[in-house]
């Protein structure tokens, strides 16, 4: 039963993690963008 419990918890962490990335990460080609206009 433990173990059943640990993976569950371990995939809700993953898939937290992975919305807490995307979210950093949408903005981040904006930011590169807005950068290359003020170097052209």
């Amino acid at each position: 039963m433990n173990v059943v419990v640990d993976s569950l918890s371990w995939k809700v962490v993953s898939m937290g993690s992975l919305a807490f990335l995307s979210i950093i990460w949408q903005p981040f080609p904006l930011y590169i963008q807005s950068i290359a206009n003020k170097m052209i």
